[in-house]
């Protein structure tokens, strides 16, 4: 559940020097985020936020809480491309929330959800994890099944109106990590690949979502 060790942290492209003691003001940076389940995704920010700091951003709908890995000067990415905000550094209390309050629910999350697929029929599906956007109104569970594209249409109808909240379901990969995109931290992600801070639909037989609506 921690998150990856200094030693496995992935870098930037090496062919740019000294990003890490860049503080030009008035420029905009895009700073590399990791997440407590090993996700990772790209924001932009007004400041050179240093490695190890813990920040809010923006989630999906929302806002999320992660951990700083690496930034860069927005002028050396494809200019192209667009990316979510860095809202600001995390507090304290939001930090101790993330760490050892949301772990707990999550994994009473996971016992529960597996309960209700038990008991609609869906034994043949595991949960293994389960993530909560830091504000809770996204809960992601990932899960393993032998089908290659389970219906969930019953079971995410029951979990939003047990959680209140966006129910989301994708497919754990063991082999690549907790993020089927990512090989736990270990794989060199550029920060234009890193864009997106939603998990990919599973499936397309499925509804990937249960929002409010």
């Amino acid at each position: 559940m921690s998150l990856t060790s200094n030693e496995e942290l992935p870098t930037l492209d090496e062919s740019y020097e000294g990003g890490s003691e860049l503080s030009a003001k008035g420029e905009s940076f895009i700073v590399l985020v990791q997440f407590r389940r090993g996700r990772i995704a790209s924001f932009t920010g007004s400041e050179n936020t240093p490695h190890g700091t813990h920040v809010i951003v923006e989630g999906d709908r929302g806002e999320d809480l992660g951990m700083v890995l690496e930034a860069r000067p927005a002028g050396t990415v494809d200019q192209g491309k667009t990316f979510p905000s860095m809202v600001r550094a995390a507090t304290q209390q939001e930090v101790d929330r993330w760490s050892h309050v949301l772990p707990g629910m999550e994994q009473e999350a996971m016992v529960d959800c597996q309960e209700i697929l038990n008991r609609l029929g869906g034994e043949q599906m595991t949960i293994a994890e389960a993530e909560y956007q830091f504000d809770m109104n996204k809960l992601t569970f990932y899960f393993t099944s032998k089908e290659s594209h389970p219906n969930f249409s019953a079971v995410l109808a029951e979990c939003f109106a047990r959680w209140h909240c966006r129910i989301w379901f994708s497919r754990f990969n063991p082999r690549e990590g907790r993020d089927s995109r990512w090989s736990g931290g270990k794989r060199r992600p550029s920060i234009p690949e890193a864009a997106s801070s939603t998990p990919p639909p599973f499936a397309p037989s499925c509804s990937s979502s249960c929002s409010s609506v």
